[in-house]
């Protein structure tokens, strides 16, 4: 598997990776990772059990500023070179993401007539349409033609390739994974010795949003919000907000410190994380943009009511069908009615999260995403 952000970087897209690869192993697959490498990063490692191969490609703070060309092309290159190297013992590659990035190790493995899929990851990053808006695009869309499948982990991204063409017999929608025996709603002793441990008292109501804090993930309506929702609601409402900080959004960082009855937890584990899931009331994800949104599938698998803007083709997928709320993008005062509707209206409330639940252990559990894989990978190496 081939991505450039991964651990010890903080990226949806590798806690995605890493469960789907999880599960691969449980199926007695053989799984490893190829990723750019920081300055003071060994060249192999591991994450739990998964061996990774970090490889050169510039310094660390480079990596996700745009995918610099200096980044792309030594990455890019390297991959590559180690593909070729080690041809004999690879039977599949997958490229988590499709960019520039991507271009010569899928040359290289196009010549050596090994299977290649590419997942591609956000509408706004990696989808045809995206490229398409850049410099060069045409041309890098030419190229991931050679791909044997591209899955796309959305509605939304499986519309965009069928737009610009691409066939249907080279196209999946398979969505991010979810350890739904990991995420699950608490039992009533164990969710309050979690409650307790975080500092929430026994009468507050907390909303939980989970992901990096950062405008693209709606936090400044958010932020408008709470301070609505703290008016109607009064102190029995909290609002923990959990994830690593952007630090060169400055005032938004400002602005979320200062709203009352709120805390900023920093970059949590997945164990943090899934305590949080099992400790809160009610998530709320207020996103503007997104590929499908790791943190609600767990918050949903938790049994979770769950509040989201309203993205066709990704929040709508998940939370449609009675399973969450869905409010209008930019809306404070509509994603603050919701907020308090879920707080004062428990029952339904609680029928929205099992809801949830069922759909996330159908569709998203890890086991079954893994079994689909595996069944596409057997299916490539069949035609070659």
């Amino acid at each position: 598997m081939v991505i450039v952000g991964f651990p010890p970087a903080f990226s949806g897209a590798a806690e995605a990776l890493i469960k789907l690869a999880s599960g691969l192993q449980h199926l007695g697959l053989n799984v490893k990772v190829l990723c750019a490498r920081p300055s003071d990063q060994a060249s192999e490692g591991s994450v739990g059990s998964l061996p990774v191969t970090y490889l050169s490609s510039g310094s660390w703070r480079d990596l996700f500023a745009d995918a610099p060309r200096n980044v792309v092309a030594c990455f890019g290159f390297r991959s590559a070179c180690y593909i070729w190297r080690h041809r004999q013992s690879i039977d599949v590659v997958h490229f988590h993401g499709a960019g520039r990035v991507t271009v010569l190790p899928l040359l290289v493995a196009r010549v050596l007539g090994l299977p290649t899929l590419a997942k591609l990851t956000n509408i706004d990053h990696d989808s045809l349409s995206a490229h398409r808006r850049r410099r060069g695009g045409k041309l890098l869309v030419r190229v991931l033609r050679f791909l044997d499948m591209c899955i796309a982990i959305s509605p939304l991204l499986a519309e965009d390739l069928s737009l610009w063409g691409w066939p249907k017999t080279k196209a999946l929608q398979i969505p991010n994974p979810v350890d739904t025996d990991k995420f699950c709603p608490a039992e009533v002793a164990e969710r309050a010795s979690r409650r307790q441990g975080f500092g929430f008292a026994d009468d507050e109501f907390i909303f939980l949003f989970i992901g990096i804090l950062q405008m693209r993930k709606g936090l400044d309506t958010l932020a408008a919000a709470w301070i609505q929702v703290t008016q109607r609601l009064g102190p029995k409402a909290k609002l923990v907000l959990v994830g690593p900080h952007c630090t060169h959004e400055t005032e938004l960082m400002q602005r979320l410190s200062i709203l009352p009855n709120a805390v900023l937890t920093g970059r949590a584990s997945q164990g943090e994380v899934r305590d949080y899931l099992r400790a809160a009331d009610a998530f709320v994800f207020p996103t503007r943009s997104e590929g499908l949104g790791n943190a609600v599938l767990e918050a949903m698998a938790c049994e979770l009511p769950c509040i989201a803007t309203r993205i066709e083709g990704i929040t709508d997928y998940m939370l449609g069908g009675g399973r969450g709320i869905l409010v209008d993008p930019e809306s404070s005062e509509s994603l603050a009615n919701a907020m308090v509707w879920i707080c004062e209206n428990k029952a339904r409330s609680r029928e929205y999260g099992q809801k949830a639940r069922v759909w996330a252990v159908a569709t998203v559990d890890t086991c079954v995403v893994a079994r689909q894989y595996a069944s596409l990978y057997m299916s490539l190496l069949a035609r070659k």
